[in-house]
This record gives structure tokens, sequence and C-alpha cells, in this order.
């Protein structure tokens, strides 16, 4: 009997290791890496994914981030964004570079591109996960990695070749050397691994960099944090950063420095902020980065476990201020013009994502406070299972119920009420991965490829348009993107095409979208004489980036076009040559054919 006891108990222990908290995270980066991956091919990017490539693959071809390919110059502004030397540096590097990684290995393929951005992204999981656990003392931090695996808004924006998979994944490895630097052993190594996480975080998104070391400021409230070898990283971290700020003003044409140094910064800078801080503060909610019902459940949770779960709500609060003080410190520093924005870019705050996991998570366990003993995972989805009558079962419903709201459903968001109703996101999810559509760029492509030369020149508004198709089709010619008045185009105009200049482009077909068709084409004959220009087909497809990651600009599906003269794709063709060339500045000209 005592034999079989033994062998009993030993089984049963290595069966519980298949259910320990670390292997619990182990899983749900696997599933995360499931959904993640399937269908990453599917649809064409969206245009500042296609930037990103662009770049990168001009990094690759040429081992510089030039804008110039040898045949088309990618610009935005008229080429207002570029060096004198066609550099891109308004944006950090890591991107580009990691772009090329891509295009190195899987060739020129959409899906090869995004691969290492989902790879990177994916490592937000087990990262945010620790975090939490040591900034939380939580043995069940399991939940923060799978409530962070299945949530849409996250798995939407690692999908992106663009920095947030990257500032995601460095920002929350900070956090989680920083957290757990005092507890283990070989603390150098863990600084030097912090450090590095931090470096590539500051090339991945300086923002991020930023919010990540408010939050690390914020946290020394608490006690355990104010010690030797805390203050030494900090110390570290605070050193790289103003280095990197030297660095920024010694190489960067618009020197942060002596923007700073300006008289009238921070007036300008301060009203700035407060014209943006309530749209993010709304749009943050909105866009389903921060579940606000999820609030009224800490109330509840805190309502039936009293005294017991007040170290909880302490840990929803702290996540609550690391979300305030991100906000706070990205909006203080976004670039983003406020001058008829009608939302946020909600793409620096994605930050909020994984910390609003967290406090799911956090609210999760304050429940269970107030039970008699913490539940396995198997009691999760069923807490009628097993032993649940050591439960109270009314609080286990209620748990159960919070989690499955907020997992499958937008009940808990803001866009609940203001958007529509009720949506099931991973339903949407599931379809988008699995059903592919055709988006108005791929249209525009196939129409490219049917019917225009590539001798032909191409001009598109609004002019993020030609990112994409420069991408697709970079043997074809896109034209008028910059003024000859640019300081790169005075000094590099041997090199550059003539037809680069909107001042001395003969568009043979423009191609624009969301315009009323009569009203875009009789701009174009009062620019280039009277008949030059006549519509030649509509595309019965929405043009705009409807493959975003933000959860209000993205359809999940073909958008139908109910009138496609107002809302399709207008291809207007030059019928003969113009009686004149453009007698307006670039700046008019983007006005007059630019949203």
């Amino acid at each position: 009997m005592s034999g079989n006891s033994e062998l009993n108990n030993t089984e049963e222990i290595r069966e519980n290791r298949w259910l320990q908290p670390n292997a619990l995270v182990f899983y749900f980066t696997l599933l995360a890496a499931l959904l993640a991956f399937k269908g990453l091919g599917l649809n064409d990017f969206w245009d500042d994914e296609a930037n990103t490539a662009v770049i990168g693959r001009n990094l690759l071809k040429t081992g510089e981030l030039t804008a110039w390919d040898g045949r088309n110059l990618l610009s935005y502004g008229m080429g207002g964004q570029l060096t004198e030397d066609m550099k891109k540096l308004t944006h950090p590097p890591l991107q580009y570079v990691v772009a090329a990684a891509g295009l190195w290995f899987f060739g020129d393929s959409t899906a090869g591109i995004r691969f290492f951005f989902v790879l990177i992204g994916l490592l937000t999981v087990p990262f945010a996960a620790a975090w939490y656990r040591h900034e939380f003392e939580s043995k069940s931090y399991w939940l923060a990695g799978f409530l962070l695996a299945v949530n849409v808004p996250f798995l939407l924006y690692i999908r992106q070749v663009r920095y947030y998979p990257l500032g995601l994944a460095f920002s929350f490895a900070t956090l989680w050397i920083w957290s757990s630097i005092s507890k283990g052993k070989n603390a150098p190594a863990r600084i030097l691994a912090g450090i590095l996480f931090f470096s590539l975080l500051i090339i991945s998104q300086p923002l991020y960099s930023i919010a990540t070391l408010a939050i690390i400021f914020l946290s020394l409230v608490r006690s355990k944090y104010r010690c030797g070898v805390n203050f030494v990283f900090l110390g570290l971290l605070t050193a790289l950063s103003l280095i990197t700020l030297l660095v920024i003003d010694h190489y960067y044409s618009h020197s942060l420095l002596r923007v700073y140094g300006q008289g009238n910064f921070w007036a300008t800078r301060a009203t700035h902020f407060l014209k943006l801080i309530p749209m993010v503060s709304v749009d943050s909610l909105r866009f389903e980065l921060m579940p606000a019902g999820m609030f009224l459940f800490a109330w509840a949770g805190y309502y039936l476990a009293g005294e017991k779960g007040l170290g909880y709500i302490k840990n929803i609060g702290m996540c609550l201020a690391y979300c305030l003080i991100a906000i706070v410190v990205i909006t203080w520093c976004s670039p983003q013009p406020v001058l008829n924005a009608k939302f946020a870019d909600m793409r620096y705050y994605v930050m909020l994502i994984p910390l609003g996991s967290c406090m799911a998570a956090a609210i999760f366990e304050l429940f269970h406070s107030s039970c008699q003993k913490t539940p396995k995972i198997v009691f999760l989805l069923t807490p009628i299972a097993g032993k649940a009558k050591a439960f109270n079962l009314k609080r286990q419903y209620i748990a159960t119920f919070f989690l499955i709201i907020l997992v499958f459903s937008n009940v808990l968001t803001l866009n609940f009420i203001l958007q529509g109703g009720l949506q099931f996101r991973w339903v949407q999810y599931i379809r988008e991965i699995t059903v592919d559509y055709k988006t108005g760029s791929e249209a525009i492509g196939e129409f490219l490829e049917k019917n225009v030369s590539k001798n032909e020149c191409v001009f598109m508004a609004p002019l993020p348009m030609n990112i994409i198709q420069m991408y697709y089709h970079p043997d074809y010619k896109f034209c008028g993107l910059v003024t000859s008045e640019a300081a790169f185009a005075r000094k590099n105009r041997e090199v550059l095409r003539e037809d680069l200049f909107f001042e001395k482009t003969i568009p043979d077909y423009f191609i624009t979208t969301g315009k009323n068709s009569r009203n875009f084409v009789k701009r174009l004959n009062h620019i280039y004489g009277p008949g030059a220009y006549e519509l030649s087909e509509i595309l019965p497809v929405y043009g705009g980036n409807l493959t975003r990651p933000e959860i209000l600009l993205r359809t999940f599906g073909t958008l139908i076009v109910q009138n496609p003269l107002e809302h399709g794709v207008l291809i207007v063709k030059r019928t003969r040559a113009p009686a004149y060339l453009p007698r307006i500045s670039a700046r008019q000209m983007q006005d007059l054919l630019e949203f």
C-alpha cells in the first residue's frame, strides 16, 4: 500500500509540474504565437508598415536608412521629413533593421517581414507576467500572461511592421529586470541585461522608454525598490537616457535641447498637452486599450473581500497609477498635431495594454481573496468542477464571468456604449486571420499591374497611398511627391528623377479615394488646364487604411462601398498634354488634393 501511495504521490507531483505557473506562461505564449502567426500574410501592408518595409529594403540594399531606392523617393509632407542626404531620421531605427532582417531571411514576403516583429512582440507575454510576479509578489502571475496572450488589440499591434511590438517587449523586459534585480544572484549580469533591454527600447521608440523610466521612478514609492542595487540600475538608465538625448541633439536637424531652450517652448507645449490629454484619456478607453468597466468589478471584489482584499486594491491602484504616469509623460512628449485631430494617436500608448492585463489579473485575484481557497487553473472557466464546494460559488461565478466578458467581448469598454453596442472581438479576429479579403490597396495594385505601364507617372492622394504601392511595385514611377524647394532636392537634383517634383511632373494617372469625382477632376483641370484629365474608372473598394491595428479603424473584413462614386477609388487619366505646369505651391497642391 505504501508503495502505491508513494507512486501516486510521485505521479501527482509530475502531473502538477505541467501546471506550474512558469509552464502556464509558456503555454499561453504558444497560444499567442498561434493566434499571431496565423494568416500573417493575408493582407498587404498599410501605409505605416509599408514605410518601414521600404526603408528596410533600402537599408538592406544600400546599408543606409535612405528614402531613395534609385527610382522612387519615399516621402511624407512634400519631403519635409528628409535630411539633405535623403535620410529618414524622424523615426527610431531598430524597426528598419528588423524589417531588413526579415527581407534578408525570407525574401520579399509580407508574412516574412512581419515574422520577426511578431516573434519579438510575443516576448511581451512572459516579460509582463514576470514583472507582475515580482512587482506584486503574485503566485498567479500566469493569469497576467493569459489575459495578455488572448487580448485582441495586443495581437493586432504585434502583427505590425512597426515599432509597437519592439517597444512592448523591451519596455516590459526592462520593468521585469527592475522589479527582480534585488531578489536574485548575479546582480551585475542582471544590470547589464537591463541596460541592453533599455538601449533596444530607446532605438525602438523613445516615447516608450520615457514612459518606462517614469514608471520606474513612480515605483520608488514602494520601499522594496529603495535599495542600493536598484538605485545603481536607475542611475545607469538615467545616464543612458541623457547620453541618448545628447546624441539626438548632435545628429538631428531639429535639436531637442535647442527646442527646450526656446522661450515659448513651455507655453506651447503646455497648450498642446492640455488639448491632447482629454482626447487621450477618452480614446484609451474607446480604443479598448483600457477596459473601463473592469473598475466596477474591482469595486465589487473589494466589497466582497473586505479587509482581505486591501492588498489587491493597492496593487490595482499601482497599476492604474502606472497607466496614468505613462499617459501623462507620453502626451507631454507626443509629436501628434492636435489641430483638426479626430482622435489621439494610440500607437504611442500601447503600453497600456499589458498594464491593463496586469490590472485585470489583480482584479481576478481580488475576487478569490474572499474565497476559502485559491482555485486551481481548472476553475478558470469551470468554477463548479472538482472541489468547487470548497469555494463561495457566487464569487467564483462573478470572477469567471468577469474573465469571460473581458476576453470575448467589448462589454467592459467605453466603445460598447459609444460605438455600436456589443462586439465579439474574438469572433472578428478569428475571421480576420482565417479569411482572405481584398483591401483597397490590393485592388489599386491589381489595377496598376493590368493597366499602367512602368514608364507612366502615377500620382496618388492622399500621399501615404503611394508608399504601399512603392513597396509592392518598386518598378513603377510614383511622381509629384516632393517639392523642388526642399533642401535635399537642391542638393541631389542630378540624381533624382525630374518628375518626382510636383512643379515639373505631368502625371499620366491620378488615383485618389473618398472624394467627389466631379470636384476632383475639376480641381485637376484647374491646375493643369481645361480638358487635361478625365475620370477613367472607379474601383468599387474603399481605399483607406482598413487594416490598421487600432480597433476603431479596422474593419475585420471588406467594407462594402454603397456609392463608389463618392467613396470608391477614383482613377483619373490624362487625355492630352496639359496647357501648363502647376502654378501653385507644394503646400497648396497637397492641401488641394489631400483629405
